[in-house]
């Protein structure tokens, strides 16, 4: 635990100060445009969503660090399919302190927008291609407003 609230730290120091959305979003999916492309600038965000990930994933590289640790965990506990969404549930969790989520050395309560969860599980689904089909998956909408 040791290590996760060490990465925690250093998380809600780096974070951007975006919005946590509460509202479920509908994409959840496999890379129909591959998310390094817009990673390394070779394409543009779809939508508004995808651009602020991909700031906040600049910004927050600890965050897909914890989300591909705890997704390899969920595998090796015998999981064929899971929710990104669900670990992204768990990076909260493992980054809360007891009764309290203020980061003490910063004073500002952890943020990652429920949003994000579509696009960590396309990345990682992207870099982990024999587990392709290891998060269920939706369209994307396309407008960027």
């Amino acid at each position: 635990m040791g290590r996760w609230l060490n990465l925690a730290l250093e998380l809600t120091e780096a974070q951007d100060n975006s919005d946590n959305m509460d509202f479920f979003d509908i994409i959840s999916c496999k890379p129909e445009t591959p998310m390094a492309d817009l990673l390394n600038g070779t394409r543009k965000p779809i939508n508004e969503n995808e651009q602020r990930w991909a700031l906040y994933h600049k910004k927050s590289p600890l965050v897909f660090e914890m989300f591909s640790e705890f997704t390899r965990d969920i595998i090796r506990r015998g999981y064929r399919h899971h929710s990104a969404r669900a670990v992204l549930f768990r990076i909260r969790w493992e980054t809360m302190k007891p009764h309290d989520d203020i980061n003490p050395s910063t004073g500002k309560k952890l943020k990652i927008s429920d949003h994000h969860s579509p696009y960590y599980g396309r990345l990682w689904m992207e870099q982990n291609p024999d587990y392709i089909d290891f998060f269920r998956t939706n369209k994307i909408r396309t407008q960027l407003t």
